[in-house]
């Protein structure tokens, strides 16, 4: 994961990119993004989809992919 610095430096990290990257993630996955809300922008942005009952987390880089993609498997195990 990305330092405070190399934090710093990379493109500030904004509902809009968030909500460009969710559209296209809803895209790929065949949802509805239109409409949809955001919960917190923080670490990650959350949204909730209007017109699906799922709530979308967008990280900040591809840098946390692994971290994601090992959440993902434990709440599939879960």
């Amino acid at each position: 994961m990305p330092s405070d610095a190399e934090r710093s430096t990379q493109h500030a990290f904004t509902s809009g990119g968030a909500a460009r990257v969710l559209a296209g993630a809803c895209r790929r996955a065949g949802l509805d993004s239109d409409g949809a809300r955001l919960i917190r922008l923080g670490e990650n942005a959350l949204f909730r989809l209007a017109a699906h009952p799922v709530v979308v987390r967008i990280a900040r880089s591809r840098e946390y992919l692994d971290a994601v993609q090992g959440e993902v498997r434990v709440s599939r195990w879960l």
